[in-house]
């Protein structure tokens, strides 16, 4: 790696740590909840739709085209967006993991066993065969 003035700088790895620390056992001493979101779900990620909110309403209000027009818009925006907004998407984005879970158990419940059965009758058509 090299600085603005060409000079090489030492690497230093940024994930290595001179204490041992656990980011569960921090939370967990400043009594802190952990939500884990899945990769690539971004609609089950509020700041995420917090993010598109921001871009579709510089989107539709930007008719001059211009970079101080976008931050204007993006401004107005930002100081727009209380609490009643975030919860708002909070909320979202709980009704789609809900849909999510719906989804889910369903396949659990009717799909997979219909599965599991096919899987164990090929199964006992391969053996049936190879004993002939």
């Amino acid at each position: 790696m090299m600085n603005t003035n060409g000079i090489h700088l030492p690497t230093v790895n940024i994930f290595s740590c001179s204490k041992d620390h656990s980011v569960n056992e921090i939370a967990v001493e400043f009594d802190v909840e952990i939500v884990r979101l899945p990769v690539r779900h971004c609609c089950l990620n509020p700041t995420e739709l917090c993010w598109a909110n921001l871009k579709d309403y510089v989107r539709k209000g930007n008719t001059r085209f211009q970079l101080t027009n976008v931050r204007e818009l993006a401004s107005q925006f930002i100081t727009s967006y209380d609490g009643g907004a975030a919860t708002k998407v909070i909320k979202r984005t709980q009704k789609i993991q809900n849909k999510f879970k719906i989804a889910d158990r369903y396949v659990e419940e009717n799909i997979e066993p219909m599965l599991d059965d096919e899987e164990s009758s090929e199964e006992s058509d391969v053996v049936s065969s190879d004993d002939e």
